[in-house]
């Protein structure tokens, strides 16, 4: 006769405000995860078990399921820290054997260069008997990051200490985790990003069971990995817009003083191509050819089975640039009286009138991926050149003679504006940057010249909104991203710095923009 198993747990949905809203629209108390300032997690993070081998619910096991409820049989899902309501503070490991473990993080200490703690360990899941605990030490090679530090990760605004170790990902069996330590802006006075952000992960290796149970944390990535410096190439060489013809002499006629020969009165065509002429000084022009622009940031590492996988995001852009070009032309020519015997240069007859027109155009192929989130945007720049009509070496150029058309188009909606730019101001580099917020240091993407910001929320270790406006538009929300899924969403509100989120990895449901800590079980 098949021993009938025990069924545990039946109730699993959406937490919030101390509520698990169950799938029949019911909802029965529950505890929050931990969400104080020394938590080892963010209140929306979601760590998913699995136990290999355990046969699936029957339907006669499904039917004892309380109204509401549902069984699961070989997974489990990590609320924070919390399992089924029970505070871990750490994670489960299930050796080969099949014994499973609770590693416990006590003691968390960040100095300025170390970081110190212990797992407490003790046996897990078996009522009575030895827990078999016993308590293991460590000391990370890293403790209060640098200002340096926290502004590559965009949290440099700060009023006092905000660092946390924190349990970042799970591998299914717990063999492995990641930890992270973790900063956060926090002057109080600003509408800032609160949410951690990682600048140093952590690999958790765990071996054996019993007393001779190890846990061997070693370094995984650095600030250099998770955020590394841009990559950006572009042509050699400075340049600067020159009219490289000089005044080209038409005809001569001569010119008589009491009969006598004394000079000729001379025209000249005032006619020229132009271009961006190589020089060896700087200059604020654009050098024509292409420009290559990459920045990416690791706002997560997540498991594969039980290798640590990053989560990037990531810009890309490829702009060329043309070489442009421009005609000065005659309105009316200039006219000289040029002596055989010069004092003082020869007498302008006529000051001659000239335009200057032309111009050219660059384009740029930008790619933004925020996990499995990506799109492309297409950028085009075209400059056009026209002084009007001056006098030649009498009048000045016009301060903002140049005319930039610009041009955006997206999945994520188009903008089209033109402005007056001084010279210089042609034929724009046209790309994009991450970076942080100036007034929020949230993570966002501008793209240069596109009147578009993608504007991206961590939520939790696996999760991630994104919100972008467009042009005069709003600032809505795209949807939400993790590793491997994508979906297209609205947010519970507004996007917001204090908005919450949370991800499901059991059923792939996500919540963001939420205006209270929300979590799942």
């Amino acid at each position: 006769m098949t021993e009938r198993r025990v069924l545990v747990w039946p109730w699993h949905g959406r937490l919030t405000e101390g509520q698990l809203l169950l799938p029949n629209g019911q909802s029965r108390p529950h505890p929050m995860p931990d969400d104080s300032t020394f938590a080892v997690s963010n209140p929306g993070d979601t760590h998913l078990i699995r136990v290999e081998g355990v046969p699936a619910i029957t339907p006669e096991e499904a039917a004892q399921a309380p109204e509401g409820g549902e069984y699961w049989a070989g997974r489990a899902l990590l609320s924070g820290t919390d399992l089924y309501g029970q505070r871990l503070s750490g994670w489960i490991y299930q050796a080969p054997s099949g014994s499973k473990w609770w590693l416990r993080l006590e003691n968390l200490s960040i100095g300025a260069s170390l970081t110190q703690g212990r797992l407490r360990i003790r046996r897990f899941g078996v009522a009575g008997g030895d827990p078999d605990e016993h308590l293991q030490y460590f000391t990370l090679p890293d403790g209060i990051p640098s200002p340096a530090d926290r502004a590559r990760v965009f949290a440099d605004l700060r009023a006092g200490a905000g660092e946390r170790l924190q349990l970042h990902s799970v591998s299914p069996t717990g063999q492995h985790a990641v930890l992270a330590l973790t900063t956060a802006n926090n002057i109080a006075q600003r509408p800032l990003d609160q949410r951690p952000r990682a600048y140093r992960f952590y690999l958790a290796s765990v071996t054996g069971e019993g007393q001779e149970l190890l846990v061997a944390i070693t370094p995984l990535y650095g600030i250099d990995d998770i955020a590394p410096e841009p990559i950006t190439t572009r042509p050699p060489g400075n340049v600067s817009l020159q009219f490289t013809q000089a005044p080209t002499e038409t005809s001569r006629v001569p010119y008589e003083e009491s009969g006598q020969l004394v000079g000729y009165d001379v025209t000249y065509s005032l006619d020229s191509p132009g271009s961006l002429e190589p020089v060896s000084s700087s200059t604020e022009y654009t050098t024509p050819g292409t420009y290559i622009g990459q920045y990416r940031w690791m706002h997560a590492v997540e498991f594969d089975g039980e290798t640590p996988v990053p989560v990037w995001t990531q810009v890309d852009y490829t702009c060329e640039v043309e070489a442009p070009a421009f005609t000065r032309a005659t309105i009316e020519p200039r006219v000289q009286r040029e002596r055989l015997v010069s004092i003082g240069g020869p007498e302008v007859l006529a000051d001659g009138r000239y335009r200057s027109t032309g111009g050219g155009a660059a384009h740029a192929q930008i790619n933004v991926a925020v996990g499995a989130w990506s799109v492309s945007l297409q950028m085009e720049a075209t400059s056009e050149l026209d002084t009007g009509i001056l006098r030649y070496a009498v009048d000045s150029w016009p301060t903002s003679p140049v005319t930039n058309t610009y041009t955006l188009t997206s999945d994520l909606g188009g903008s089209s504006y033109a402005e007056a730019v001084r010279p210089e101001g042609m034929l724009p580099l046209l790309g994009a940057i991450l970076g942080g917020n100036g007034t929020t240091r949230q993570p966002e993407i501008v793209v240069s010249y596109g009147r578009t910001t993608i504007l991206l929320d961590l939520y939790s270790n696996n999760l991630v909104g994104v919100c972008a406006r467009v042009a005069d538009g709003p600032l809505v929300h795209v949807g939400a991203a993790t590793r491997l899924t994508f979906q297209t969403m609205a947010g519970e509100s507004t996007p917001s710095t204090a908005s919450y989120g949370s991800y499901n990895p059991a059923t792939g449901q996500a919540v963001i923009g939420a205006l209270k800590p929300v979590n799942w079980i």
